[in-house]
C-alpha cells in the first residue's frame, strides 16, 4: 500500500487556494465574486459562470453550474481568497441557494419560498446531498490530477484523496502537532515532528537523523529511498 502518496495530495489540497490572500486587504464584493467564481473552478473542479455580482440579498451572488444545468444563489461576503477552500466554503460555511429559476430582467426565483433569495434554512437532507455531490466532484477532480502525476489507478486515486479530504476536514494544517503526529505516523510510518527535525539537522550538516529516518519509512512504505527524500524535503522543511 503506497501510503506515502497520501502526504503529496494532502499537500496538493491545502496549498490548492495558493497565496493570493494579503493580510490586510480589502476586497469589495465584486473582488469577491470573482475571485470565488474563478477559484472554485480552479480548484475546486467545478465549471460555473458569475451570471450576476449584486442580487436583491446583501453579499450574494448568482452563478450558473454547467455540470448541473442550475443556477445557484451563494454567499460570498465572508470568503477569504487564498485562505478557503472554495468547494469546502460552498458546502459547509457559504449560505446557498441551489436550482433558482431565471425570470428575467436578471432576476432569479427561490422554489422553496417564492421570493428572490428570501432566507428559508435549507433541510439536513438537501444540504447533505449538495455537500455529497461538491466533495465527489472535488475527488473526481484531485483523483484525475493524482493518478496523472503518479502513476496510480483512478480508483486507487480516489481512495488516496478521500483520505487527504478526510484531513482536511478535521483542520489540515490548524491541528495541533500530536494529532497531525498521529496521523502521518499511521499513514506514513513517521511523525510529521521527526520528518522536520530530521530535516533541520540535514541543513545543520548532520544527515545521519534523514538517512535513518528515510531508510525506515522506505522499508514500510514501500518506495525508494530516493523518492522518500524528495518528498521529505518538499513537504517537510521548515
Amino acid at each position: 500500500m503506497k501510503k506515502l502518496l497520501v502526504l503529496a495530495t494532502m499537500s496538493l489540497l491545502f496549498t490548492a487556494c495558493g497565496s493570493s490572500h494579503n493580510n490586510g486587504h480589502y476586497y469589495t464584493h465584486a473582488e469577491l465574486a470573482s475571485l470565488f467564481v474563478s477559484e472554485l473552478n480552479l480548484y475546486g473542479g467545478y465549471d460555473v459562470s458569475l451570471v450576476k455580482t449584486y442580487s436583491d440579498q446583501t453579499g450574494y451572488i448568482v452563478i450558473y453550474d454547467y455540470d448541473f444545468h442550475e443556477y445557484n444563489a451563494i454567499y460570498v461576503n465572508s470568503y477569504l481568497p487564498g485562505v478557503d477552500d472554495p468547494a469546502y466554503y460552498l458546502t459547509h460555511y457559504g449560505d446557498a441557494y441551489y436550482n433558482l429559476i431565471p425570470i428575467g430582467y436578471n432576476d432569479y426565483y427561490d422554489v422553496y419560498t417564492g421570493l428572490i433569495f428570501e432566507k428559508v434554512q435549507s433541510t439536513p437532507k438537501d444540504l447533505e446531498k449538495y455537500a455529497a455531490l461538491a466533495e465527489q466532484k472535488m475527488v473526481n477532480k484531485r483523483a484525475d490530477r493524482v493518478a496523472a502525476q503518479f502513476g496510480l489507478s483512478v480508483e486507487r486515486s480516489k481512495e488516496v484523496v478521500r483520505l487527504a479530504v478526510a484531513w482536511q476536514k478535521d483542520g489540515g494544517k490548524s491541528l495541533p502537532d500530536k494529532v497531525q503526529d498521529s496521523y502521518a505516523k499511521d499513514l506514513l510510518g513517521f511523525t510529521i515532528t521527526d520528518a522536520k527535525n530530521a530535516v533541520t539537522e540535514k541543513e545543520a550538516g548532520n544527515a545521519k537523523p534523514l538517512n535513518e529516518l528515510i531508510k525506515t519509512a522506505a522499508d514500510q512504505n514501500d518506495q525508494t529511498p530516493e523518492m522518500l527524500q524528495q518528498i521529505i524535503s518538499k513537504y517537510f522543511s521548515n
